[in-house]
């Protein structure tokens, strides 16, 4: 029965898309969208699909009503944060908003990195519920690495951000921007700055296909985001044959695969960017990440293992009241203050 149940998967994932320039959970689920399309396991009708994979604390309402109608309906929770640990400590409801979902509803989750994994726990996500790790991979029609890079005296850095949240690692910009020799080095922001660079090129965020052709021009990849799960941003940059410069927080150890220039200051960063002498010999391996037919896969084999056990129709009417309550009492709770 599973077997045949897997045959038939259809898949749909309850998130509001945007072709726009947005953050890293857009970009990735429309490339995970776009595989499971390509093998026929994607739904566009959330009531014709048998799995719904929700992200994080995006949901629709529609998911409620095929909870309580579908006994045999899959949830997958894709988890990322900590919340407050990514923003601040004011998004604290968020992550018992999450935790709350997926205690009543998942049938299994996916945590993006180790790291994320073990923070959420200690903040008190239920360890009983199946899970799994799977990092994120960029689209690889786009994300490649090509030969772009011109010949120049200057050794090309590059970091991009499409949140202009203080923890993506502005301030290490910013010391860069200060005390570098930008006669040796040249340095690229692509997206939403809330600082302005006197020596950094800073340019507004574009779209993939774009931002995948100004990765290429450069030699290294500089992440400082701190507390950041699973950095689709560095992903991309890797996938683009970047060598990765990044802070030592978050799942970057975990996503670089033992590659690159770790840091975990200001002055370290500094010192160790004036060490570099030839980009070309500093060699990203690709053959150590997963790309996303991988990831893919890893996603459709963690749902056929995951089984689905839901109560009767009496207790699945009262958890999705009770959640519900706890919703609204959340959002008019942090209204307020």
């Amino acid at each position: 029965m599973e077997k045949f149940f897997f045959n038939i998967m259809k898949i749909y994932i309850d998130y509001k898309f945007t072709p726009n320039p947005w953050g890293g959970g857009n970009q990735f689920l429309k490339a995970l969208r776009r595989e499971l399309f390509r093998i026929n396991k994607y739904t566009n009708f959330i009531s014709r699909a048998n799995t719904i994979i929700v992200n994080s604390h995006h949901f629709s309402y529609k998911l409620f009503f095929l909870y309580l109608i579908k006994s045999n309906l899959k949830i997958i929770h894709r988890i990322d944060g900590p919340i407050s640990f990514t923003r601040n400590k004011k998004f604290s409801h968020i992550d018992k908003l999450i935790y709350s979902f997926s205690k009543n509803f998942s049938d299994g989750v996916i945590f993006q990195s180790n790291w994320s994994k073990n923070k959420n726990y200690k903040l008190g996500f239920e360890k009983k519920i199946k899970s799994t790790i799977i990092n994120n991979a960029p689209d690889k029609n786009i994300f490649n690495k090509k030969k772009n890079i011109k010949k120049s005296h200057k050794i090309k850095i590059i970091s991009t951000s499409w949140s202009s949240n203080l923890k993506k690692g502005f301030k290490y910009l910013k010391y860069l921007d200060d005390n570098l020799n930008f006669n040796k080095f040249e340095i690229t922001f692509v997206g939403n700055c809330p600082i302005k660079f006197k020596n950094i090129i800073t340019i507004n965020a574009v779209k993939s296909k774009k931002l995948a052709k100004i990765l290429n021009r450069n030699n290294f990849f500089l992440t400082a985001s701190r507390n950041d799960p699973c950095s689709n941003s560095l992903l991309e940059a890797l996938h683009c044959g970047l060598y990765p410069i990044y802070l030592d927080s978050g799942g970057h150890n975990e996503l670089v695969k033992n590659q690159g220039i770790k840091f975990r200051s200001r002055k370290e960063l500094l010192n160790k960017i004036k060490r570099i002498k030839k980009p070309k010999n500093y060699i990203t391996r690709k053959n150590l990440l997963s790309d996303i037919n991988q990831v893919k896969n890893q996603y459709l084999k963690f749902i056929r293992l995951t089984n689905t056990n839901k109560p009767n129709l009496i207790l699945r009417f009262y958890k999705i009241t009770n959640f519900l309550i706890t919703l609204y009492y959340i959002k008019l709770k942090n209204w307020l203050l």
